[in-house]
């Protein structure tokens, strides 16, 4: 991979969570993994009886199927008329549950997100 050098004069982030990152120069491996549950419930208390566990839901059990083919790889050539790539801005609202935010130059890449939402109403 032919690396560049990015100058970006200002980057602005409000929030970066759940294995969200942020991640400023080269990055050779970068891989994130995120699980949660979300409870959105009718009503404004919740107790133990509300409480979910990963363990009786399968889906947090499977493991990711990365598509690693030969049919993917692409022959490409580039000619770069700069080495520099100059950035004035960059904002950013949020960066969140297993994805990034990169400047620099990132070789490979493995994020997955696992999410199961539930709504709860009220009888």
């Amino acid at each position: 991979m032919n690396r560049r050098i990015a100058s970006v004069n200002q980057i602005q982030v409000n929030t970066v969570n759940f294995s969200g990152i942020l991640s400023i120069g080269d990055t050779e491996t970068s891989k994130q993994i995120s699980r949660g549950i979300a409870l959105q419930k009718e009503g404004s208390y919740f107790t133990k009886e509300d409480q979910l566990f990963f363990e009786d839901y399968p889906l947090f059990k499977m493991e990711p199927e990365f598509v690693v083919s030969d049919k993917n790889n692409v022959q490409m050539e580039t000619y770069q008329h700069n080495e520099n790539i100059h950035v004035q801005r960059v904002k950013v609202v949020g960066v969140t549950t297993s994805s990034i935010m990169q400047v620099g130059s990132l070789r490979h890449l493995e994020a997955v997100a696992w999410l199961k939402h539930f709504r709860k109403l009220m009888d």
